[in-house]
């Protein structure tokens, strides 16, 4: 039994570090051949539980900082990695992710903060985390 329970613990604690990479906060990243920093900016997607089809599309906040004349170099769903209570109507916690550059960011951070749009928050899980 004491096996058992000590097997238990080190499985908990192993999944425990282990998803730490999982919810990674969006530091920048990926600097390009320039020396570019890259961050996450996102705003949730307004989806609910139990409807599949809400929430808004990738392509409408991509095309809006596209109006701002911001480069979008990756794009996808996230989550804001935090539990919620399974019940039809209530918020997913989805957030529609892209990855910019930081320079852009700054000098277009009012308009888009304006609609909708932050530097992704601590604990949100990027697209393409495990």
């Amino acid at each position: 039994m004491t096996g058992t329970i000590l097997k238990a613990i080190m499985l908990g604690l192993a999944l425990l570090f282990g998803a730490e990479g999982a919810f990674a906060f969006g530091k920048g990243l990926a600097p390009s051949s320039q020396g570019e920093e890259w961050m996450w900016v996102g705003r949730p997607d307004g989806s609910t539980q139990c409807d599949p089809e809400s929430g808004e599309a990738l392509s409408v906040g991509a095309a809006q900082l596209k109006e701002w004349g911001v480069a979008v170099y990756a794009q996808g769903k996230g989550s804001d990695g935090k539990v919620r209570a399974q019940m039809c109507g209530m918020p997913t916690g989805n957030w529609n992710l892209y990855q910019i550059s930081r320079q852009e960011w700054v000098r277009v951070q009012t308009a888009a903060a304006s609609g909708g749009f932050r530097q992704a928050p601590q604990g949100t899980v990027l697209p393409g985390a495990p």
